[in-house]
């Protein structure tokens, strides 16, 4: 289940954020909390622009709030990625994994 966590920015300054506990995507474990955490987080992403989730007008819906990994929930994630992610890495897996940094988190 997606967890809340408190995060310390580098001048001490905390706040409250949240993780996912498990993997999700094909093959994750898709625990239902986590995927609602993803599927809430690409709806706020994706509610006035959905430039904000994919580059190029495409058929792609923002997934409903139902904790299940469905078809619209991994497109909206695999497009996303596709967006945003190839100027970090090299591929995109259509895959969320918890954040499992130590410094600068404070459990």
């Amino acid at each position: 289940m997606a967890k809340e966590q408190q995060i310390r920015y580098l001048d001490d300054d905390e706040f409250v954020g949240f993780n996912l506990s498990f993997a999700i995507g094909p093959g994750g474990v898709n625990e239902r909390g986590d995927v609602m955490l993803v599927q809430a987080l690409l709806l706020v992403i994706g509610a006035d622009d959905m430039t904000n989730i994919v580059k190029k007008p495409q058929k792609v819906r923002l997934p409903a709030l139902t904790g299940y990994l469905d078809a619209d929930t991994y497109a909206a994630i695999t497009v996303f990625q596709f967006r945003w992610m190839h100027l970090v890495f090299s591929s995109v897996a259509g895959w969320v994994d918890p954040c499992r940094r130590t410094t600068g988190w404070k459990a």
